[in-house]
This record gives C-alpha cells, sequence and structure tokens, in this order.
C-alpha cells in the first residue's frame, strides 16, 4: 500500500526510448556491419554465403571512409584463395560487390600493387562461365 504512489511516480518518470535521427541510425549500422565484416571467418565460407556476405558489402562499404574494411576484406579473400579448397568462384557475388563498390582497392589486391606474380593463378576471374567482377568496375 505504501508503495503504490512510488510505483505510479517511477512509471510517470519513465519514456520511451528516443528515436534517432535517420542519419545517425544509418550511421550505427554501418560501422556494426564494417565491425562484422573485419571479423568475418573467410576460412569457413560457404558458397551459399555468398549472396548474404555481398549484400553486407553493398550497405557497408561504400564511399570513401570504406576503403580500409574493403582492403582487410579484400586481403581476406585473397588470403583464403592461396590456403585454403577455395576458389574465386566461392566469392562471385562478393567480389562483383567489391570491385563495383571499392574499384581501387579491389584492384590493388587482387590485379595490382598488392599481388604477387608467383601466386597470382588463384586470381584469374573467367569470363567464360562465371560473372568476371573485373567488368563491374565502373568506367
Amino acid at each position: 500500500m505504501i508503495l503504490a504512489p512510488l510505483v505510479r511516480r517511477s512509471w510517470a518518470v519513465i519514456r520511451p526510448f528516443p528515436r534517432f535521427p535517420a542519419p545517425v541510425q544509418q550511421s550505427w549500422k554501418t560501422d556494426t556491419g564494417r565491425g562484422l565484416l573485419r571479423r568475418y571467418d573467410v576460412g569457413n565460407h560457404r558458397a551459399n554465403d555468398d549472396y548474404r556476405l555481398s549484400e553486407m558489402v553493398k550497405g557497408c562499404l561504400s564511399g570513401t571512409d570504406a576503403v580500409d574494411p574493403a582492403r582487410s576484406l579484400c586481403r581476406a579473400i585473397a588470403g583464403a584463395l592461396l590456403t585454403s579448397w577455395q576458389t574465386v568462384h566461392d566469392f562471385q557475388d562478393t567480389a562483383l560487390a567489391l570491385a563495383s563498390l571499392q574499384p581501387g582497392t579491389f584492384l590493388d589486391v587482387f590485379v595490382g600493387n598488392e599481388r604477387d606474380d608467383a601466386t597470382a593463378d588463384p586470381y584469374r576471374f573467367s569470363h567464360r562461365t562465371f560473372r568476371n567482377p573485373l567488368l563491374a568496375i565502373p568506367k
């Protein structure tokens, strides 16, 4: 009986959580997605996961501030191609998304400055049976 007025008063003080403006919400989602992409275990990647990973890339790795997360994901994919049974075809959608959103980073890792010619064979992008991510690079 004595607590009833206190309980009523405490409920009156509680307000719903504030709504953040859309840019703040988008920034939070983007930062969270980039953090998840940094921690993504490329070694356990399956071809069925490629579509979901590419959708995360499309949502989180656009813009000039996404160069570092894109570079780390490209390096992780390149490392997985060299050290495991995976091929470029297991990362088709992801490679297309990376090539279209971060073309400079994609080219540096897979074609240009960071590529070692002795180990470049896994990076061959076939144009016959599979989609070529190099064609997704904007001109």
